[in-house]
């Protein structure tokens, strides 16, 4: 799974803001908003932005500090992603490598957990949920920015015609057609959002809001307690 990010590492930004048609950004900030939001305070612990890439939540959660002291955390296994994140980022934040099943971070440490598109290529869901729990502070908040199987809609053809056949050619052009076809395919063999929440409710993480972004859930976000 890694050495397809390592080897689209360089084009990833620009190809997500064509295959999404430049919503990836909007959905982004969004996240933040909400997480911030939900927070009710301006966090006391970190936050940590999980399957950080290139940095692009991370960095949103520091542009929106207005003079509040948290610090921000971008985490990711692949290096080569974080190396073009630096370059664009620097050191805004902090960068981590590492695996959301085996966080390095102490019990109760980390006000906010943030995950954009990664939640699907996690080894083991459920263990990294429940590392998520013990991170996550009494009342923290975990955010989930991610995109699911087509759902039954009328136009659901047309949905897989461009997911099967567009988005790899698209990537062809730029990068290597594999990697994108393992996007594809790691999308449209998840779960759907209501599964999805219920691994993250069975690792003791409550589930307190959610929004369809696109299609219905196919692109969806989705917020957590930690209620303990």
């Amino acid at each position: 799974m890694i050495e397809n990010f390592r080897n689209i590492a360089r084009q990833y930004d620009l190809l997500n803001t064509i295959i999404s048609f430049g919503q990836h950004w909007r959905w982004k900030r969004r996240l933040v908003a909400k997480a911030l939001e939900l927070c009710g305070n301006p966090p006391t612990k970190p936050v940590l932005d999980i399957s950080t890439g290139t940095g692009d939540v991370a960095a949103r959660f520091v542009s929106v500090r207005n003079g509040h002291a948290f610090s921000v955390v971008g985490l990711d296994p692949c290096r080569e992603m974080m190396a073009v994140g630096r370059a664009k980022y620097g050191g805004r934040f902090l960068w981590t490598e590492g695996f959301s099943e085996e966080l390095p971070f102490r019990d109760r440490s980390v006000s906010i957990i943030s995950c954009a598109f990664g939640v699907r290529n996690f080894g083991d869901l459920a263990r990294a949920f429940r590392e998520w729990k013990r991170v996550l502070v009494p009342g923290g908040i975990a955010a989930v920015l991610e995109t699911h199987p087509t759902p039954p809609v009328w136009y659901r053809p047309a949905i897989l015609l461009y997911w099967n056949h567009v988005m790899p050619r698209i990537g062809q052009l730029f990068s290597r057609k594999a990697a994108y076809e393992y996007l594809r395919d790691s999308t449209l063999h998840f779960l759907n959002p209501a599964r999805m929440i219920d691994v993250a409710r069975s690792a003791g993480l409550r589930h307190v809001h959610s929004e369809s972004l696109m299609v219905r859930g196919m692109v969806s976000l989705t917020f957590f307690r930690n209620d303990d």
